[in-house]
């Protein structure tokens, strides 16, 4: 498979703190990547360097072997490309669910509404929103559909990357298990994904390569099995300890 995403050597500082040092990665065409680390280890630093909502301070981004960090590159072309999914949804409140899904292609890539709803209703229920919910309100849904709306909208983007930020955080388990398949059943379908996840359940299923961030750095790149036995000291020892016994315990409870 060809890489369609690499990062290399990125780094950046916020008031003079470094915040992500010289990191690099590479996503394949329909591969699934995640991304793992302690709280404040730079993983959303490292997303929206990613995508360019934040300008690394040294290092470059490469979509499709183009250097789109480059001077006079289109950021808004990239996120068009690589799209990223926050924590929280982030939807427009006076917006219905089809036309917070359908905007974007209309005002963005300019396709005619008609098109743009076409597409909006084919991401919707690609994500398991059905048409009963499309002329609702953000406010008149659940947390779970809310953020599977908001992957439904990164979708009609049409994005050859997708970026999760801790897609189930902040949601009650009814609502985090409605997401995870959602992004489970994506990465079946070969969506080129990284995602930054705690959730030991979504880790847990998707079982795919991961990258360890801790303070910045990527401290380990590879299996996921493989991270959960490797000798770790520190902060990341106790990470990857946790990590391993609240994944055995989710193991325990698929066996019960």
């Amino acid at each position: 498979m060809e890489v369609v995403l690499r990062a290399v050597n990125i780094s950046k500082s916020f008031g003079g703190v470094r915040v992500l040092d010289r990191v690099s990665l590479e996503l394949r065409r329909g591969e699934v990547k995640l991304l793992v680390g302690p709280n404040g280890s730079g993983k959303t630093t490292l997303l929206k360097c990613l995508n360019l909502l934040y300008r690394p301070d040294e290092g470059s981004v490469l979509l499709d072997g183009v250097d789109v960090t480059a001077p006079g590159v289109d950021e808004r072309a990239v996120r068009r490309r690589v799209a990223l999914v926050f924590q929280e949804a982030n939807l427009f409140s006076h917006m219905t669910v089809i036309d917070n899904v359908a905007v974007g292609p209309r005002v963005v890539r300019g396709l005619p509404r008609e098109r743009a709803e076409a597409l909006a209703r084919e991401k919707l229920e690609l994500v398991g929103v059905g048409p009963e919910l499309w002329r609702r309100y953000p406010a008149q849904l659940s947390g779970g559909q809310r953020q599977r709306v908001a992957i439904a909208r990164a979708l009609a983007m049409e994005p050859e990357v997708l970026l999760y930020d801790e897609p189930t955080a902040n949601l009650d388990p009814a609502g985090a298990e409605e997401v995870a398949e959602v992004v489970v059943e994506l990465a079946r379908l070969g969506v080129t994904s990284l995602v930054a996840t705690h959730d030991v359940k979504l880790l847990a299923r998707l079982r795919a390569e991961a990258y360890l961030l801790v303070r910045g750095r990527v401290a380990f790149s590879g299996p996921l099995g493989e991270l959960l036995g490797a000798p770790f000291d520190g902060e990341a020892g106790a990470f990857v300890r946790a990590l391993a016994k609240s994944l055995e315990a989710v193991a325990r409870l698929g066996r019960a």
